[in-house]
């Protein structure tokens, strides 16, 4: 018995193997398993639960000694502890930190062909808003501008806001993500993982890094100050 999850720990779609369960009874028809389950890409450990009603008890029946794999969004009252919150790099401007937390939703509920679409657009935003970090208005105005993405990561390289090694590997996320925006075709979870993954590190890289070396450049001169 198993379960297809977006770990809380690791982000990933995985199967989680059922160790150990309990099963507490409300009435003859209407019960709840709470499930141990094992995360098996970074085999930490989570609690599973789901209500189990007369609407479908033919369903589960027998579950426990099954080897189907139930997906976790289509179990009824399903909860799931640690809860998966989704989360953005830091120091993101508002919009930007709003696009990528729906490629997350998207991508946490399997939604692949969604999720690399906003994860794409969330590159483009960041190339956009690092030209004029946290103003929303002028990156309003930026937006306005026919570029594509394609001269917009160009111009990042130009004014030496990425090197040359980012620069490349934007443009191979790039293909790989108008691919599955223009074609009337099936994301999957594998191309939508390495969109992902070059997706949050270009953000923290933009973003997040100068963000924090602000800060404590803030908090060293306040120490300064008070010397």
């Amino acid at each position: 018995m198993a379960f297809r999850i977006n770990c809380s720990y690791c982000s990933t779609t995985s199967i989680f193997k059922v160790k150990c369960y309990h099963t507490k009874t409300f009435d003859r028809l209407n019960w709840r398993p709470y499930c141990f389950v094992v995360c098996d890409n970074c085999e930490n450990g989570s609690l599973v639960s789901f209500n189990v009603n007369s609407g479908y008890q033919h369903y589960y029946t027998d579950f426990e000694k099954d080897s189907v794999v139930y997906d976790f969004s289509e179990l009824r009252e399903a909860r799931l502890v640690p809860e998966n919150k989704l989360t953005a790099p830091e120091h993101l401007p508002s919009i930007l930190n709003d696009t990528y937390l729906d490629a997350e939703f998207n991508f946490s509920s399997s939604r692949w062909k969604a999720a690399a679409q906003l994860y794409l657009q969330s590159i483009e935003f960041a190339c956009i808003a690092a030209k004029a970090p946290h103003d929303e208005i002028e990156s309003q105005s930026l937006s306005a501008q026919r570029m594509d993405l394609t001269k917009r990561i160009n111009i990042l390289f130009d004014e030496g806001l990425i090197t040359e090694r980012m620069k490349n590997w934007a443009h191979k996320i790039r293909v790989l993500g108008q691919y599955h925006k223009h074609r009337y075709v099936e994301a999957n979870e594998d191309d939508t993982k390495d969109i992902r993954e070059f997706c949050e590190l270009f953000l923290k890289y933009l973003f997040t890094m100068p963000g924090l070396i602000q800060s404590r450049e803030e908090r060293l001169e306040a120490r300064k100050v008070q010397s």
